[in-house]
């Protein structure tokens, strides 16, 4: 594995092809910010997918009924559906925990101070730091947690979340023709 090169402060990425070799520089105030909304987008996630499932088990019980039968590609579909639908929810409830793991470790003495008001100057720029992108952090600091970053997990969440609704789609067309 190739470790990234450290980014330096001075100079800032300016477009989106250097920030993937380099982290984004944050300030704690961001950081903090970025995970309320992680926190937000993952709850609403969760209850889609927590829906999904749901009209997936609903649609399979109506298919329980005499003179009702499935076709190997729906079942295929419902069974892939139902997969990935549960590991995107699993992914989910990580993510969500380690919002919680992560602030702790944040720290939130930079971020207690008041935003500058209107007309005033904003914080020097050290507040910035490449330390602050919290995308690159583990999810959690335990052992086996130090492997998966937390923008490794997201990634893995919104894939199984969109494959999982692609499959479910791909059922409920198979079914309802």
């Amino acid at each position: 594995m190739t470790s990234r090169k450290r980014a330096d402060p001075k100079y800032p990425p300016r477009s989106g092809k250097e920030n993937i070799t380099q982290p984004v520089f944050a300030s704690p105030r961001s950081a903090v910010e970025a995970l309320s909304q992680i926190q937000e987008w993952g709850k609403w996630m969760a209850g889609i997918q927590t829906a999904a499932l749901g009209g997936l088990g609903a649609i399979l019980l109506e298919a329980r009924k005499p003179g009702a039968c499935l076709s190997d590609g729906e079942r295929t579909c419902a069974f892939l559906s139902f997969l990935f639908l549960s590991l995107g929810l699993l992914f989910s409830s990580w993510v969500l925990s380690s919002v919680a793991s992560i602030s702790l470790r944040l720290g939130l003495a930079d971020t207690r101070r008041p935003a500058p008001a209107k007309g005033e100057m904003p914080p020097t720029p050290l507040d910035e730091s490449p330390d602050f992108d919290i995308y690159e952090w583990p999810s959690f600091p335990w052992v086996g947690g130090n492997r998966v970053s937390l923008g490794l997990l997201m990634g893995a969440q919104h894939w199984s979340w969109f494959i999982g609704l692609v499959l479910l789609a791909a059922f409920c067309i198979q079914f309802f023709r």
